[in-house]
């Protein structure tokens, strides 16, 4: 296995990660900074 991987070309560009955001909009009472409050949020704890 090792010699498998150790024989891959490099690549000339490196990777690089492009996020989808999507529009969205802050719920009243959520407090992003929060976390345990905002995870429970979103799953519909709360």
């Amino acid at each position: 296995m090792a010699a498998t991987l150790a024989s891959r070309p490099a690549h000339d560009k490196p990777y690089a990660l492009r996020w989808k955001t999507h529009a969205g909009r802050t719920l009243p009472s959520v407090d992003v900074t929060d976390r345990d409050r905002l995870y429970e949020r979103m799953e519909g704890r709360s």
